[in-house]
């Protein structure tokens, strides 16, 4: 039973630490640059499923790989909530023309979640634990930097930190709770799991450790059973292509650089041994962790009663560490490790609660409860004070080409874009990322033409270009236009092919083209590149009969590429078979996805 006097403080608890999330997620969000600039990936792809999503078109979803559906899911009903109280247009077109202020909108609910379920955290832990032991759970998204960073990204791995406080909520209310219940704690942990494992894949460690919390295998079997409905049910929207997510796991496990890049091989022990090592010297943390946990270990062992709930507890939290080295020393990134460093308050938790229990070890139970915590702390913030100071003049430059842009790019010109991951200063780079991911995207095309009517796109390896990455462009009728085309140039970006793409088409109708970087930023290597077509009237009106006279040889080509695959798809059975699987799926005729089908090879051959 806990003391009178304690009853007088838990309200701090309760109420601090969600109001120090509240404080600390919109500061990080009002101080920081817009997402287009200081990273679309995965930001934007994830922004433009959620569309999918609201507007209920399942079918479009491109971006399966994590698999991600619930964050997906998730971004569609706050990009439905707040249109439906500050829609400026119909949602597709408000979504396209303002998505800083969706993917802002999507931030912030993710942090006022985050204060909510703190919030109930502590208003469930202090029922039946001290406050300073609840502190200690409330404070679980402060313990690392890289935890304390997401609160500037709007990505899975920050949506998982939401998964880990219903996974404490859960095990607070039937596992650590008054009326502890081994039959609901099996159902809620299925659920809370196959809702992080649905979300992403790195999160396995903590649906492993989530089995050692039962106490019989009756119980994990029902877990278990509860998990995979979970997980099925969150990835319904895209079991017609789960075989897509099969490939990209197994890409990753057969291969040993990241998202399935690298040498075939499925250990690379000299990489893993290396990046282990990384993996502590950049965590210095983590051995301290894994110590306390043996000690707890150690300590449980000598105690018969409440045994096997200890034991199972700690040996869960170690099993839990040993497998995320292990999948993230095999592809090293370190917020990869997010899923474990939001742990690390649950397992303070776990080990003050043993301690406790025990009675015999108060001034080492004082140390744990009161020190760690707040060393912790400490060193989170310190290192991402340090981190956020050390970016300013990298962030000041990212500013000022983003500024540049905004102020000295006219609308009408056109802005020629490499699809990649890389942040850009305009949001059409970002934009056109975030279309990567999105199945059937010629069907926005429409709306996107008349939001950023003069974007045209790579391919990469070839000279041919697209509206969006989509349909079929023609760059001689750009060149024609003669308005100016922008290339944005870094150092991981191939400006100089996109450059000479235009410069040989331009060659093909003798039309001059001056070439000026109009932006230049050596410390980062940014620049921006404006190429502008120089015609005179004359010469213009010769180059219209000769694209009129190509366009029709053009199309005719098109049209035998069209005819040639619809009869290589209808004289092959395999092929055919998948044909009629995907018109049952989209409830057309079969003639009709035969000829959807030949026309999306002849564009892309």
């Amino acid at each position: 039973m806990k003391s009178r006097t304690s009853f007088l403080k838990p309200t701090i608890s309760i109420w601090f630490v969600p109001l120090a999330i509240l404080f600390w997620g919109l500061y990080a969000y009002f101080t920081s640059l817009p997402f287009y600039v200081k990273g679309c990936d995965p930001e934007y792809p994830y922004l433009i499923n959620g569309l999918n999503c609201a507007c209920l078109k399942f079918g479009q979803i491109g971006h399966t790989d994590h698999p991600g559906t619930p964050f997906q899911l998730y971004n569609g009903l706050v990009i439905r909530i707040v249109h439906l109280f500050a829609g400026k247009d119909r949602i597709v077109v408000d979504v396209l023309n303002r998505p800083e202020f969706y993917l802002g909108a999507i931030s912030v609910s993710l942090t006022l979640l985050a204060s909510v379920l703190v919030y109930f955290i502590g208003r469930i832990g202090i029922k039946s634990h001290r406050f300073t032991n609840v502190l200690i759970l409330q404070f679980s998204l402060f313990y690392h930097p890289v935890l304390l960073d997401l609160f500037n990204r709007c990505n899975p791995d920050r949506f998982l930190s939401i998964v880990t406080l219903l996974l404490i909520i859960v095990l607070l209310k039937f596992l650590f709770g008054e009326r502890s219940s081994q039959l609901r704690l099996a159902v809620w942990l299925g659920v809370v799991m196959g809702l992080g494992f649905a979300t992403k894949i790195n999160y396995l460690p903590v649906l492993i450790f989530s089995l050692f919390m039962l106490k019989n295998w009756k119980h994990r079997g029902i877990y278990t059973a509860s998990g995979l409905v979970s997980f099925t049910v969150f990835i319904s929207p895209i079991l017609g292509k789960f075989q897509e997510f099969k490939r990209f796991v197994f890409g990753i496990i057969g291969h040993d650089g990241l998202y399935g890049s690298g040498d075939a091989r499925v250990f690379n022990f000299e990489m893993i041994a290396n990046n282990i090592k990384t993996i502590f010297t950049t965590n210095p943390e983590l051995p301290i962790i894994i110590a306390l946990l043996l000690f707890a270990l150690v300590v449980a062992l000598r105690k018969p009663e409440n045994r096997k709930e200890s034991v199972l507890f700690m040996v869960g939290c170690m099993v839990l560490i040993f497998i995320q080295l292990f999948m993230v020393s095999k592809h090293y990134k370190n917020y990869y490790l997010a899923p474990l460093f939001s742990i690390y308050g649950l397992m303070l938790f776990g080990v003050v609660f043993l301690l406790d229990k025990n009675g015999s070890y108060r001034k080492v139970t004082a140390v744990i409860k009161y020190s760690l915590p707040a060393i912790l702390l400490l060193l989170s913030t310190r290192q991402i004070l340090a981190g956020n100071a050390s970016q300013v003049e990298f962030k000041n430059d990212q500013a000022e080409a983003a500024q540049f842009v905004r102020d000295q790019i006219d609308r009408d010109d056109y802005w020629f874009v490499e699809p990649t991951w890389e942040s850009g200063p305009q949001v059409e780079n970002a934009l056109v990322y975030g279309f990567s991911y999105c199945a059937d995207r010629i069907n926005y095309e429409e709306v996107l033409h008349r939001v950023y009517p003069h974007v045209i796109t790579s391919v990469e390896g070839r000279d041919q270009v697209r509206f969006w990455h989509s349909s079929d462009a023609s760059l001689d009728t750009v060149l024609v236009s003669g308005k100016t085309i922008h290339v944005l140039s870094t150092p991981s970006r191939q400006a100089a092919r996109l450059v000479d793409v235009v410069k040989r088409t331009a060659a093909q109708y003798n039309i001059a083209v001056a070439v000026d970087t109009i932006f230049n930023q050596p410390g980062t290597g940014t620049f921006i590149i404006a190429l502008t077509p120089q015609l005179d009237p004359n010469q213009l009106e010769s180059v219209q009969k000769r694209l009129m006279m190509d366009d029709s040889e053009s199309q005719a080509e098109f049209q035998r590429k069209v005819d040639y695959y619809s009869n290589e798809i209808r004289n092959t059975p395999e092929w055919l078979s998948l044909v009629k699987e995907k018109a049952e799926n989209k409830g057309i005729s079969l003639d009709s996805m035969i000829y959807l089908d030949a026309v999306y090879m002849a564009e892309r051959n």
